[in-house]
C-alpha cells in the first residue's frame, strides 16, 4: 500500500509520542489512535483532494441513486465505465476499480491515500452487496441495481459513507503505525506475538467504527441538502470529503487532548 513511498514515522514531536505511546503496555487503543490521528491529520487534509479518494465517494453517491431511478446502466456508461458491470458483483466490483484507477493517472502528488481510498472503496462495495442478500439461485444480473438502489436515499449514502469512512481512518492509523509496530512485537514487548497485535488492530477497528457515529448524520443531512439542489457534482463531493475527514479526525483526537 505505497509503504516504499513513507519508509519511516516523519521525526516530528508528535510522530515521536505516537512512538512512545505504542512502546507503553498500558497505553489503550482511542489514547493511540487519538495520538496518531493528532500527528497525520495534516497530511490527510492535504491529500484530502485526491482523486480516487473523490471519485470513490462520487461513486457512492451517484451510483446507487441512479440505480434508484432505474438508470444505473446510463450512469456508468455516461461516468466512463462499461454498462455491463451491473451483470454481477465481481464485475461491478472489477469495472470500478479499474475506474478509480484511471482517475489517478494524471495525479501529479500520489500518496499514501489513493491506495487506502481504493481498498476503501472495494470494502465498502462489497459489504454493500453482501448485505442486500443477493439470492445466488436467481439472475443477479437482475438483482445488482435495487440492491444498490437501498443506497440512493440520504439514510442510505450515510450508512455508505460511514462504512467508507471507517474503513477509509482505520487504514490510514493503520498504515502509520504498522512502520512501529515491527519494533515493539517479540518478548517483553508491547505485543509478545502476532495475536496481540491482530488483537490490538481489531480493536482499532472497532474504535474507528465507533467513532464514525459522527459521519452519520452530517452524512445523511449533507445528501439531503445537495440531492435536492442537483448539486452530487464532483466539487461538492470534493468538500465533503473534506469536512468528513476533518470531522472525523476531531473526533478521534478529542480523547487526546
Amino acid at each position: 500500500m505505497g509503504q516504499s513511498r513513507y519508509e519511516r514515522l516523519p521525526k516530528t514531536q508528535n510522530w515521536q509520542n505516537v512512538v512512545a505511546l505504542l512502546a507503553m503496555s498500558g497505553t489503550s487503543v482511542p489514547q493511540l489512535a487519538s495520538a496518531s490521528v493528532k500527528a497525520c491529520k495534516g497530511a490527510l487534509r492535504r491529500h484530502s483532494d485526491d482523486p480516487i479518494l473523490v471519485s470513490a465517494l462520487y461513486l457512492l453517491a451517484r451510483l446507487p441513486l441512479a440505480a434508484r431511478r432505474g438508470e444505473g446502466t446510463e450512469f456508468l456508461q455516461d461516468t466512463g465505465i462499461d454498462p455491463k458491470a451491473l451483470a454481477s458483483p465481481a464485475s461491478l466490483l472489477e469495472e470500478t476499480t479499474s475506474f478509480l484507477h484511471r482517475q489517478n493517472f494524471h495525479n501529479l502528488e500520489p500518496s499514501f491515500v489513493s491506495d487506502i481510498s481504493l481498498n476503501a472503496f472495494q470494502e465498502t462495495l462489497a459489504k454493500i452487496l453482501a448485505e442486500s442478500n443477493l439470492d445466488l439461485f436467481a439472475d443477479v444480473s437482475t438483482q445488482l441495481e435495487p440492491a444498490l438502489a437501498n443506497y440512493g436515499t440520504p439514510r442510505g449514502f450515510a450508512t455508505a459513507a460511514r462504512f467508507f469512512f471507517t474503513s477509509f481512518m482505520n487504514r490510514a492509523l493503520a498504515y502509520f503505525l504498522s512502520k512501529e509496530t515491527v519494533n515493539v512485537l517479540g518478548q517483553n514487548e508491547r505485543f509478545d506475538s502476532l495475536d496481540s497485535l491482530q488483537h490490538f488492530m481489531g480493536d482499532l477497528r472497532r474504535y474507528c467504527w465507533e467513532s464514525s457515529q459522527i459521519i452519520d448524520s452530517f452524512a445523511e443531512e449533507w445528501y439531503s441538502k445537495y440531492k435536492w439542489q442537483r448539486q452530487l457534482d464532483l466539487p461538492h463531493i470534493a468538500t465533503f470529503v473534506w469536512a468528513a475527514i476533518r470531522k472525523f479526525s476531531a473526533e478521534i483526537g478529542r480523547e487526546h487532548e
